[in-house]
């Protein structure tokens, strides 16, 4: 397959932004106190370590399988990282429509394009992962409908409703790849610092942060370009930089993802409601 400079500028942009958007899970892992001691910080980076590389292997074993899991822990990743909404089918429907722009609409809307990605990613199989996503759309469909419904009912949800929009045009104007690295660099890993950073920077002086998210993201970078130099001979430049974007990705998801949405996320709400309940006594006192 060729490349085009669009796929080399998306590409870039998801190595370069995306891969290290994760930088600043060991301060989260600190935040919530998962390690207050060496032992425990050792154990910590062990585990992350460990799912990466159960990541890693396992797709390289199954690939097919993966890829769809991949995808649909990514949509629940990327619809998480939303703000969160009062009722549970405005949440809910939210997690659908956001999560579901990239992991069902853009293959469907890109399919003839897509496809010959997701083969690179996990074999001549892939067309059953195409399938099943066919089968998911009317539910993305209907969550997208209900989730604009409720923001232009509500005037304080009003832009969520035209992002939405004007990515879903994005995401069918421009190239598959671009469209993705649209979304992912400029959506959800922007919602992501921005959360992260409020809750972190109340703890940790701000230098420390950098310079720790520094460390993390040059290292994923240095694994990224050697991983490029052994495969890019052997698979060429651009089946190498997917397979190294993508699954580098998926690997660093699934231990994030376990860290950021099951444990950082509900910690920190339910400290935030703890606060605001102390302030409230003692306002009442």
């Amino acid at each position: 397959m060729s490349i085009s400079l669009a796929d080399i500028i998306a590409l870039l942009a998801v190595f370069l932004i995306g891969l290290p958007h994760g930088a600043f899970d060991g301060a989260a892992a600190m935040r919530t106190r998962l390690f207050d001691s060496l032992p425990r910080m050792i154990i910590f980076l062990a585990l992350y370590v460990t799912l990466a590389v159960l990541t890693l292997i396992t797709w390289l074993s199954i690939p097919v399988i993966s890829l769809g899991m991949f995808l649909l822990i990514s949509l629940f990743h990327f619809g998480m990282s939303e703000p969160v909404l009062h009722g549970r089918i405005a949440r809910i429907s939210r997690i659908i429509a956001s999560g579901g722009l990239t992991v069902i609409y853009l293959p469907l809307e890109h399919r003839d394009s897509v496809l010959p990605i997701f083969e690179i990613l996990s074999g001549a199989e892939a067309r059953l992962i195409i399938t099943a996503i066919a089968f998911a759309a009317p539910l993305w469909v209907l969550a997208s409908i209900v989730a604009l419904i409720i923001s232009f009912m509500r005037k304080s949800e009003r832009l969520w409703g035209l992002e939405f929009m004007l990515l879903l045009a994005l995401l069918t104007l421009l190239p598959p790849l671009a469209g993705f690295a649209v979304y992912f660099c400029c959506v959800h890993s922007r919602n992501h610092f921005r959360d992260i950073w409020r809750q972190l920077r109340q703890s940790y002086m701000r230098r420390h942060l950098i310079l720790g998210a520094a460390v993390l993201t040059s290292l994923s970078w240095l694994f990224a370009v050697t991983a490029f130099w052994y495969l890019a001979p052997r698979l060429g430049d651009y089946a190498a930089a997917l397979q190294i974007v993508f699954i580098g990705l998926a690997a660093l998801t699934v231990p994030h993802m376990l860290l950021i949405d099951f444990i950082f996320r509900p910690s920190t709400s339910s400290l935030s409601g703890s606060a605001q309940i102390d302030k409230a006594q003692k306002a009442a006192s």
